[in-house]
């Protein structure tokens, strides 16, 4: 092979691995910044569960304390839930954000790589075996 095309077939191969791996944090970091989305979710689930607090405390008044008692603590468990909800989201668009890194840098690159690396190097053995005989 000559020189020319093992250093353009070289080249190629790194723009391959260089693109796909920037690719690949890219996605990632887009992926992780919807983490975002759960973090707001996780507010509005708390200010929802202190609003039940708050209609809780109420609930000692006379006349309508025992109308909002109910109410008050299904409320709670509403901003409660939102809040596990936020919570366990975040997790999970975070995991995805990793798992798809990985998989968009290493499905395209591995086999490409794996492919051309066996050719190059035994290419660069016979190099070396020439050079010695000489």
């Amino acid at each position: 092979m000559q020189s020319r095309v093992r250093y353009l077939l070289d080249l190629a191969v790194a723009v391959w691995v260089i693109g796909c791996v920037v690719l690949a944090l890219a996605v990632s970091s887009n992926v992780d910044g919807l983490t975002h989305l759960s973090d707001t979710v996780t507010n509005v689930g708390g200010a929802v569960d202190e609003a039940g607090q708050a209609l809780h405390s109420l609930s000692s008044l006379p006349l309508i304390g025992d109308r909002l008692d109910q109410p008050a603590q299904r409320v709670s468990e509403a901003g409660r839930s939102v809040l596990a909800s936020g919570r366990s989201s975040r997790a999970s668009v975070h995991g995805l954000s990793t798992l798809l890194g990985w998989a968009l840098a290493l499905i395209p690159t591995v086999p490409i790589v794996a492919i051309y690396l066996p050719f190059r190097l035994g290419h660069l053995r016979v190099v070396r075996v020439e050079r010695r005989a000489e």
